[in-house]
């Protein structure tokens, strides 16, 4: 609606107070702020990049439903992250590399505690437990 009072299409602004609507259009047209919000989100749009995330308004925990049945498996918390943070047109790029940056992190750490639960010599002495890590829950 704001856009229209911009560009000065009075037709669907008819309810608007007149000298409402003169403060309206001159605060668009004369405030510096405005104007560089303005453009901001002008150049935004225009960027080929402008909105990567690729889950919309589905749930993570759905998407990981969905996941599953796709990979007739369990999907893991880790796989659904990548899943959702990777370009529609290359699944093995992620959209940002905040994005790759975590799911590395979290890679690492998932790996780390792999390896500190695994019993010393290799060999699981009688009576010692073992603990098994769950990826979900690192």
């Amino acid at each position: 609606m704001m856009h229209d009072v911009r560009l000065g299409k009075d037709h669907l602004t008819n309810w608007i107070r007149p000298n409402i609507l003169r403060e309206l259009e001159s605060y668009f047209r004369d405030n510096d702020g405005f104007k560089h919000l303005l453009l901001t989100n002008v150049a935004n749009r225009a960027l080929l990049r402008s909105s990567s995330y690729t889950g919309g308004s589905v749930t993570f925990i759905k998407t990981k439903t969905r996941l599953s049945k796709s990979l007739d498996r369990e999907a893991k918390l880790a796989e659904t992250f990548k899943y959702t943070h990777t370009l529609k047109e290359n699944k093995k790029r992620f959209a940002y590399e905040r994005s790759a940056a975590h799911y590395e992190e979290y890679q690492q750490s998932l790996e780390t505690a792999t390896q500190q639960s695994q019993p010393l010599g290799g060999a699981n002495k009688a009576g010692s437990d073992t603990s098994i890590v769950d990826p979900d829950r690192i």
